[in-house]
């Protein structure tokens, strides 16, 4: 009603994470993409360059697609070595992702 229609406001922008299973890699090598990103990230489907955001043990690391892969069943993510530091994550583990 014309009472309530000055108290509407856009809600804002909201970011929605998903589970997924990472491990990590050290891109001393190629990349599929020809280029290595600080924060890299290995993806088989995304486009490179595409952005994607990791939420891990309390850390958020926006990172971007420049190689292909993991090829091990199951897992979805390879983070390069400067974002699994920035993200500590050890090994192979339950990371939340948004892209």
């Amino acid at each position: 009603d014309r009472g309530n229609a000055g108290a509407v406001q856009p809600a804002g922008r909201v970011t929605v994470f998903t589970a997924d299973l990472a491990s990590w890699y050290n891109d001393a090598g190629n990349t599929a993409c020809g280029y290595h990103a600080s924060l890299g990230v290995a993806n088989r489907t995304l486009p490179c360059g595409t952005k994607v955001r990791f939420y891990y043990g309390g850390r958020t690391v926006m990172a971007t697609v420049d190689d292909r892969g993991p090829y091990v069943g199951g897992r979805n993510w390879d983070l390069n070595q400067n974002t699994a530091a920035a993200l500590a994550v050890g090994g192979v583990g339950t990371v939340w992702v948004a892209h």
